[in-house]
């Protein structure tokens, strides 16, 4: 399994965590957790930070910044980050 595969995944499952931060950045913007779970299942990898494990996604206007950690065979995800785009 790729892993784009394991994170849509993950979100599929709705597991994953999502920081505090991330909170307040959906709640400024109306964000919903069922938007964040669409962002990553539809929308597309616009940049990668792989020395971090991090991937950004986006999807219609909107952009979620997530961190997959690996213990073993176990990954997890967190949603660091997520906000309408701006321009």
């Amino acid at each position: 399994m790729n892993i784009l595969q394991v994170i849509r995944k993950l979100a599929a499952d709705g597991d994953y965590e999502v920081t505090s931060h991330c909170l307040l950045e959906m709640d400024k913007d109306s964000i919903s957790l069922e938007q964040i779970e669409d962002i990553i299942l539809y929308g597309k990898i616009a940049k990668r930070n792989p020395r971090q494990d991090r991937y950004t996604f986006k999807w219609k206007t909107i952009m979620c910044c997530i961190e997959i950690l690996r213990n073993g065979n176990d990954f997890y995800m967190t949603v660091i980050t997520a906000g309408r785009e701006r321009r």
